[in-house]
């Protein structure tokens, strides 16, 4: 199965939105330069900026959950593909079944040989169902497992975004109050950046944790969902093997190989 990826916001992208808003601050300047309007103006042009950055953050938070609900209805419909196909081949072996049965109840012609075909169909069918059975339990306990573990990431990864929107919001309302009194607006500039920072790399880590855990649980769903499907295989050509030596006691000879699939 793809990877079910939660698609995150870039910190670049909103490094990239601050940084014109703060292109007056010219290094090594504490004022703005002569012919560049005065300090109010640059003050009112930057809260405009800045709250620019929260509408335009919130958009693209917009976006990315808009792929992903088409990505998990994208799943799903894959899921339900597999589903079909599933049921499809299993009513092409029931068929196949029910021929080989019909032939050998033409062979039968000893009341001991009809009973023995018919224990030997009720055999293999019962095999069958378990088997039929078994592989649905794993997978539908896997694709289960699988949405738990997609809703507790994409939660993870929500609470971690809005935490950064909150740091942003934070940084950029204490940079427009510090504008106003700030004599040098470079290190209004300098705190802005790095808060902006700290938010993008406490916002990496939190998302990269929680992949990390998603990854992990993914693996041992599949691994569960593996050895169950392996079991059910074995126990359904164990059942299979038994109910063709038995047919063979009683006709003699050798009868035509019986398998399917789940």
């Amino acid at each position: 199965m793809k990877k079910i990826i939660f698609s995150v916001v870039s910190a670049t992208f909103i490094l990239s939105l601050i940084a014109p808003s703060l292109s007056f601050a010219q290094t090594g300047t504490s004022t703005p330069r002569e012919g560049k309007g005065n300090k109010g103006d640059l003050c009112a042009r930057l809260g405009t900026r800045l709250g620019e950055i929260g509408q335009k953050v919130g958009e693209r938070f917009t976006e990315l959950k808009s792929k992903k609900d088409s990505h998990r209805e994208n799943v799903s419909t894959k899921w339900k593909e597999f589903e079909n196909k599933r049921t499809e081949n299993r009513t092409e072996r029931d068929a196949n079944f029910t021929e080989h049965f019909a032939k050998l109840n033409e062979k039968a012609t000893t009341d001991a040989q009809k009973t023995a075909v018919t224990a030997f169909q009720t055999a293999v069918q019962s095999a069958v169902n378990a088997r039929r059975t078994a592989v649905d339990a794993a997978v539908k306990a896997f694709e289960d497992g699988v949405k738990v573990e997609v809703d507790k990431r994409q939660a993870a990864n929500q609470t971690a975004f809005q935490a950064m929107q909150a740091s942003v919001k934070t940084a950029t309302d204490k940079a427009k109050a510090d504008c106003a009194t700030a004599t040098d607006l470079k290190a209004v500039r300098e705190t802005l950046t790095a808060s902006i920072k700290t938010a993008k790399e406490t916002f990496q880590a939190s998302v990269k944790a929680s992949q990390d855990s998603f990854k992990t649980a993914f693996e041992a769903l599949k691994a569960t969902r593996k050895t169950a499907i392996d079991k059910a295989a074995t126990d359904f050509k164990t059942a299979l093997e038994k109910a063709k030596a038995d047919l063979k006691a009683v006709f003699g000879t050798p009868t035509n190989g019986t398998t399917t699939t789940p």
